[in-house]
Order: structure tokens, then sequence, then C-alpha cells
């Protein structure tokens, strides 16, 4: 009875701990065994052990990323560079914002290395000086 009492706190804590939508959590041996997780999400983040939002095995900023990357893309496509203005949609998605958001990570150290590579594949320059 004891043994499954704190079975039911280890896994409370270990639930309160893990990542939210918006910070990343570095996985420990322990959740590591009971839980798999793909590896593509690892390497797509650059640092092995830091799963950005495990939960149901969707990585919700991987796909809000992707998503606003596609549209970059096809901005550049489309107008030949990637200079995109501060408050400009793209179907409805903020691209401009997004775009002043990953230069804002990129001064900050906190753009993924990977990341970094895709936006400069696609031909968006990331210093920029406010």
């Amino acid at each position: 009875m004891l043994t499954k009492f704190l079975g039911i706190i280890l896994a409370a804590v270990l639930f309160i701990t893990t990542a939210s939508a918006f910070s990343p959590a570095v996985v420990t041996t322990q959740q590591a065994l009971s839980t798999t997780y793909s590896s593509t999400s690892t390497t797509l983040y650059g640092k092995k052990g830091i799963i950005p939002n495990p939960r149901r095995g969707v990585d919700k900023i991987k796909v809000k990323w992707n998503a606003n990357y596609r549209a970059l893309k096809i901005f550049a496509e489309r107008e030949g560079h990637c200079n995109v203005p501060p408050g400009h949609k793209e179907k409805g998605t903020p691209l401009g914002r997004w775009v002043q958001n990953q230069r804002i990570m990129k001064q900050r150290g906190r753009l993924y290395p990977l990341l970094e590579q895709r936006l400069k594949d696609v031909g968006l320059t990331l210093i920029e000086y406010y």
C-alpha cells in the first residue's frame, strides 16, 4: 500500500515538473526509461536530453514553428526576400511578429542551432540591431 502511494506521489511530481508548451525540460534517466520519445525531437533542437514538450507525444512548439517556417518560405518565394514587415500576416499567421521573435531569440542566444540554420537557408538575416 505504501509503495503504491509513493508511486502516485512520484508520478504527480514528475507530471508537475515536466515541460509546458513554453519551456523545455531535461529528461532524467528515470523518465527516459519509462517513456519513449522520438529521436527526431532531440535532434531537431540540437541538445540530447532536451524534450521541448513531451505531453501526449505532440510537440506543440515544433508544430507551430514548422507552420511559421513554411509561411516564411512561401513569403520568401513570392517576394524574393525575407524582410517581413513587423505587422505582416501570412494567411492569418502573424509572420512579422514571429520573425521578430526569432531574431530576438538569436540575440539572446536562445535559438537552437539547427533552427537557426534552417532560417539562414531560407535567406533570413538574424542579426538585427533594434
